[in-house]
């Protein structure tokens, strides 16, 4: 990707252009059914969603998952998938947030900075694990050509903390 391509408002674009324009936000509650062992250290889980109950605690936005699913597959295996995947994880989870405030949103309408803070947020885990699971090298070098085009405002102006007389 190009410096420009890398540019957060870019990519934020085109990351909304892959979801619905707008949905609507009904929550559900979620409430396990059953563990199944394999032989693979893990368990699958199966669930149940019912009716929510109103606990701003536990709930799930109904298809919003499968909606991110389903448009992160697109980007799998490709050059770029470490973006993508984290960009749209970004912003399911704004919209996870601001469910329990509405019920319909128009995504054209989510707060830029709200979804640019969580998407690097992301990245920067990904920089801070010693071993990062599943990230090739080229995924690490995309991540810092991202932040290298989307310099933070300390980087850019310096440290703001520092009072000057």
């Amino acid at each position: 990707m190009t410096h420009k391509e890398l540019k957060f408002e870019s990519l934020f674009k085109k990351a909304l252009n892959e979801w619905p324009g707008e949905l609507k936000l009904d929550l559900e509650d979620q409430v396990l059914t059953e563990v199944r062992p394999t032989d693979k250290g893990y368990d699958l889980c199966a669930y149940q969603t019912i009716q929510w109950d109103g606990n701003p605690e536990k709930y799930v936005v109904k298809n919003l998952y499968d909606i991110c699913e389903k448009i992160s597959e697109i980007h799998l295996d490709t050059e770029e998938e470490v973006i993508w995947i984290h960009i749209h994880d970004a912003i399911d989870k704004v919209i996870y947030s601001i469910s329990l405030f509405t019920t319909y949103i128009f995504l054209k309408n989510l707060r830029l900075a709200m979804v640019k803070q969580e998407f690097e947020f992301l990245l920067k885990g990904i920089l801070k694990d010693t071993e990062p699971v599943g990230w090739r090298l080229q995924d690490i070098q995309l991540i810092k050509q991202y932040f290298e085009a989307n310099p933070s405002v300390s980087e850019s102006n310096g440290d703001n903390s520092e009072v000057k007389s």
